[in-house]
Order: structure tokens, then C-alpha cells, then sequence
């Protein structure tokens, strides 16, 4: 993996208190920031979980969108395809009767 460097601005007191725990700073923000951003997976090939039915599958592909998990925003959850598309219409249905 490829490291660049980056300028980061902390609060005094949240500094004193990680230097105190002897944390690595620089590997606590990298991993928040992967858990942010890829919803803490380690590698593409790992099992998710939808958040509605529980079903295991890996990531979906960008060379077929009809299998694996979608990362749903901004819940920031990963779902399935069949609980997306019956999340999309009961919203449609929702969104229907209310005119």
C-alpha cells in the first residue's frame, strides 16, 4: 500500500490524552478513515451482511450489478439487492398514497 503524508490538526487535549495511551495517531485516524469509507472492510473478497435479511455475499461488482452487496448511503450500511428493490418500492408505494 502506498503511504503519503498529510497535515492533520487535533484538539490539545485529545493529543495529550492519545500520547498518554501511547496510541500510533497516524494508524487510529488510518483506520477510522477505512471504516468510514469502505465500512470497515480489510479486503473486497471479505463477507458483508445485509442490514435488513441477514443474507452473507461479497461486495457487488461493477461488472455485475445484480450480485453482492451495495453500500447503501447515507445509512452507511451494506444491503442486498432483493431488500433494496423492496425498500424502493414500498417507498414508491409511500410516496404514492400520500398525494
Amino acid at each position: 500500500m502506498d503511504k503519503k503524508h498529510t497535515t492533520l490538526t487535533l484538539d490539545g487535549d485529545i493529543l495529550k490524552k492519545a500520547k498518554e495511551q501511547q496510541l500510533n495517531i497516524s494508524g487510529e485516524v488510518n483506520e477510522f478513515l477505512r471504516t468510514r469509507i469502505n465500512g470497515n472492510i480489510d479486503s473486497p473478497e471479505e463477507e458483508l451482511k445485509c442490514f435488513v435479511c441477514g443474507v452473507h455475499l461479497p461486495k457487488q461488482k461493477t461488472n455485475d450489478l445484480t450480485k453482492g452487496l451495495v453500500w447503501l448511503c447515507p445509512d452507511e450500511r451494506w444491503i442486498c439487492n432483493s431488500c433494496l428493490n423492496f425498500k424502493a418500492k414500498s417507498s414508491m408505494v409511500a410516496i404514492a398514497t400520500r398525494r
